[in-house]
């Protein structure tokens, strides 16, 4: 494609939504990389479902500023996003609880997500990241993230509820940011732990909006 483009919203058909083909140990399957070069210095805003936006080849895209990755392998390699958009603001992530065959692998992949970035650094900054708790906590950024906008994950089918408050206190104590939204399902009940209090007390946000489904048998001491 020799058209420079400025947005670019790329997608699989239903039938590979259904049954997504998405590799970590290859992610140069599926990927839009190649026919977006010619647009590696006008594109600013890039949307995938079910591909990978790490491109293949490495290609910087110098004026990339907002990328949405929906249902993406790419949480498994932070360091290669930053690369490739290294003028990266806003960065918005859906639930990726599914890519992983074992929950034994949430933090290995967060480790080595952590690692790379502290030997070959990341973003400076992020202005926004809007998207899963789980996403933000395999993504393990070490930049500071100005306002995030947290979604709880489903953990129905991985265990109990505590993952959530785990990944929730991580991710702030990573991001460090001013503004927080977060919007959580009826598993919200652990900020009233005095545990997570405690740690909420030593928090510096300049504000936050708080959405929960509140539960049919919730009683609040």
């Amino acid at each position: 494609m020799h058209c420079r483009l400025v947005t670019a919203d790329i997608s699989l058909s239903e039938y590979f939504i259904e049954y997504p083909v998405v590799d970590a140990e290859q992610p140069q399957n599926l990927n839009p990389g190649g026919f977006l070069a010619h647009s590696h210095s006008t594109l600013r805003s890039l949307w995938v479902h079910s591909v990978s936006a790490a491109p293949n080849p490495p290609t910087c895209f110098s004026c990339l500023t907002s990328l949405t990755l929906y249902f993406s392998s790419d949480v498994f390699c932070t360091t290669t996003l930053v690369k490739a958009y290294p003028k990266l603001e806003e960065l918005t992530v859906s639930d990726c609880l599914d890519l992983f065959e074992d929950t034994a692998d949430w933090s290995r992949v967060r480790a080595e997500n952590v690692r790379d970035q502290m030997q070959m650094g990341s973003w400076r900054f992020l202005s926004l990241y809007d998207g899963t708790i789980s996403s933000l906590y395999f993504l393990g950024l070490t930049c500071h993230v100005s306002t995030l906008n947290l979604y709880d994950s489903k953990f129905e089918d991985y265990g109990p509820g505590p993952a959530n408050a785990q990944m929730f206190r991580q991710v702030l104590r990573d991001a460090r940011p001013s503004h927080l939204e977060s919007f959580l399902n009826e598993n919200w009940t652990y900020l009233l732990d005095s545990d997570f209090v405690s740690f909420f007390a030593n928090v510096e946000l300049k504000s936050w909006v708080l959405i929960w489904a509140v539960p049919d048998d919730l009683q609040v001491p």
